[in-house]
């Protein structure tokens, strides 16, 4: 048995799930966390749904190519941005 565990460490942020004008959950997210990781204004996202209850957001502009050539390239369509 390995003694020596893999330990990865994660930032989390907690935030709440409020409702929008149309009675809908919404989820906002801004400042210093999303320029930390590489989002800009006008960033293209793609919000991944991996399990029920967990939802993955990928800067499009930094994984674009990975993603397409790894496990997602079935279920990733990129629309050029017009």
């Amino acid at each position: 048995m390995n003694r020596f565990l893999e330990v990865e460490r994660v930032k989390v942020r907690l935030l709440n799930v409020r409702c929008n004008s149309e009675g809908l959950p919404s989820i906002e997210l801004s400042g210093k966390w999303l320029v930390e990781q590489g989002f800009a204004p006008d960033s293209r996202i793609a919000v991944c749904m991996e399990s029920h209850g967990k939802l993955t957001i990928v800067n499009l502009d930094l994984e674009a190519h990975r993603l397409l050539e790894e496990e997602y390239k079935e279920q990733v369509y990129i629309i050029p941005n017009e």
